[in-house]
């Protein structure tokens, strides 16, 4: 009589635990398209903008990753050398991911899910 108790404590235990790790999907498609986003950066950061000083790479990599993202959200008023400007940025980002969906969108049908062939 007293292992049920305990018994049930366990598997209580490893539901709640198997709950907390279940999501909707929606957090894991936001973390995919950050990682998509973040190979991109990486990608300008080690290639057309190597060298660049760092106060002026921002500009220079947001530019690389999309050029119509970049002229839309900072075109007239670029950052200035060390400036952060998060409400931007969101734009920024928001246009990347909208731009990245139209993509997607329109690439020929049976080349979805396809990476680099």
């Amino acid at each position: 009589t007293g292992m049920a108790p305990r018994v049930a404590v366990v598997v209580a235990t490893v539901i709640v635990l198997g709950l907390a790790g279940q999501s909707d999907g929606k957090k894991r498609k936001n973390q995919s398209g950050d990682r998509v986003t973040k190979l991109e950066r990486q990608q300008c950061e080690d290639g057309p903008c190597v060298d660049w000083p760092a106060d002026l790479k921002p500009n220079c990599v947001m530019k690389c990753q999309s050029e119509k993202c970049h002229a839309e959200v900072y075109e007239g008023d670029e950052l200035e050398p060390g400036e952060v400007d998060a409400h931007r940025n969101r734009k920024f980002q928001t246009c990347l991911k909208r731009h990245r969906a139209e993509k997607m969108k329109n690439r020929p049908q049976g080349t979805r899910g396809r990476r680099g062939r």
